[in-house]
């Protein structure tokens, strides 16, 4: 009887570190059946765990033995299923494991408190609490750490020492608290200081988040403006240039007439012929009355050229939109990026973009091909770029400035983005 209570002690804590770690990792897109994988390695744990359990009971050296290799399972685990970088996922599990000792103190103190130090009232009150833990994890805490972290690319490694530091404080004095319970009084005691030591340990890291993603999201918008202003230092130059080139038509014409008069068709025809191939260079230059949209579309437009990307256009784009340039860049830049970049990678490389306007709205539709498997995380899709999987989101929160709207999808090989935006 008291072999099948320790049993059922052990693997209830497996169970919540299982689901819990599984509720928290972004899933690297290249795992086959995840799932089953992780659900095999933590029964396979559970059942070796049963056999010092068998022989020597729930003792002090066994309990520390089973915490151990459970804690490097979980560890491994995480680190290798996860699509995150590695700092961030020692500051996911570290976040993690200093909650998980908090509720196993509030767990021990209730039990010591209403219920006579009982064994059975500690699993328990440990197991109720584990429980209300993982559906605040799955339906609350796992979509807010993911939005508050999800414009960090680069930092973790700050982040990651500390969050670390403060578990392994915060694991010493609960380790403490278990091996000296004492009275409900001194673990009260215990579980306030406990308390005070993972607010102050998560304001600061809280803060240090906001930082970073301030600092990421400027760098980021910094970046976009220098790609912009760039271009349109080139779409002014092409200006110029068109005009100097529209200027010289007259002298053009009178070759071709002298040509003419003189009977040299030949050189004439030649003549015509150079003259074409050099006014192509500007023919393609003006797509959309937009100066930051068609700067854009023309350096998606060359990009797409040099890697064999069909690259379509069928445009009606008002020459103002309610959006400042900086905004429009973030908007058009980071949908044509992303698009090109999948393009490029895909087997028929092709990209279409549409827009029109209809009942005073913008509407603008990027249509590109791509390969593989998506996986979309609330809506958007999971990037695989080291730094990436910011640019969709900023799109959206810009449009949402204005009362704009987003929508992601695919159908067959096709990845499509669209936004309306009110004019």
């Amino acid at each position: 009887m008291q072999f099948l209570f320790d049993a059922v002690r052990v693997i209830s804590i497996y169970l919540t570190h299982a689901y819990s770690l599984y509720l928290l990792s972004s899933l690297r897109p290249s795992l086959k059946h995840p799932l089953l994988l992780w659900s095999s390695v933590w029964i396979i744990l559970s059942l070796f765990s049963l056999i010092p359990l068998y022989f020597f009971g729930f003792s002090e050296s066994v309990s520390k033995f089973l915490f151990i290799v459970s804690f490097l399972t979980a560890l491994s685990l995480f680190i290798y299923c996860s699509s995150d970088n590695l700092a961030k996922k020692i500051f996911l599990i570290s976040t993690y494991s200093s909650y998980f000792m908090l509720t196993v103190l509030i767990g021990t103190f209730i039990a010591i408190a209403f219920f006579s130090s009982s064994d059975v009232a500690i699993v328990i009150s440990r197991s109720l609490l584990s429980l209300v833990f993982i559906i605040l994890l799955k339906y609350k805490l796992n979509r807010l750490i993911r939005e508050s972290t999800e414009e960090i690319t680069k930092g973790w490694t700050v982040l990651a020492s500390f969050s670390f530091i403060a578990f392994f404080i915060i694991s010493v004095t609960a380790l403490y608290a278990y091996n000296n319970i004492g009275s409900a009084r001194r673990l009260l005691f215990i579980l306030v200081m406990e308390l005070m030591l993972i607010s102050s340990s998560y304001a600061v890291v809280l803060y240090m988040i906001g930082l970073l993603k301030e600092q990421n999201r400027l760098k980021h918008v910094e970046n976009q403006q220098v790609i912009l202003m760039y271009e349109l230092d080139m779409e002014r130059a092409f200006v110029e240039q068109a005009r100097a080139f529209r200027h010289d038509q007259r002298h053009h014409l009178g070759i071709l007439m002298e040509y003419l008069k003189e009977g040299k068709a030949e050189d004439a025809e030649r003549y015509l012929a150079e003259y074409e191939a050099s006014s192509d260079d500007f023919s393609h230059f003006f797509l959309c009355r937009n100066r930051v949209l068609n700067a854009l579309l023309n350096i998606t437009s060359r990009r797409a050229e040099k890697s064999g990307v069909a690259f379509n256009l069928s445009l009606s784009v008002p020459e103002k939109l309610p959006l400042s340039s900086p905004e429009e860049g973030i908007i058009f830049g980071n949908i044509l990026e992303n698009a090109i970049t999948a393009a490029e990678k895909s087997i028929r490389k092709k990209i279409t973009v549409r827009s029109m306007t209809e009942k005073n709205v913008f509407l603008f539709e990027v249509r590109n091909t791509y390969d593989g498997n998506l996986v979309f995380n609330s809506g958007f899709p999971v990037s695989t770029k080291k730094a990436g999987g910011i640019g969709l989101r900023n799109v959206q929160r810009t449009l949402d400035k204005y009362g704009g709207m987003m929508n992601i999808m695919t159908k067959a090989d096709d990845f499509i983005v669209q936004i309306s935006l009110p004019l």
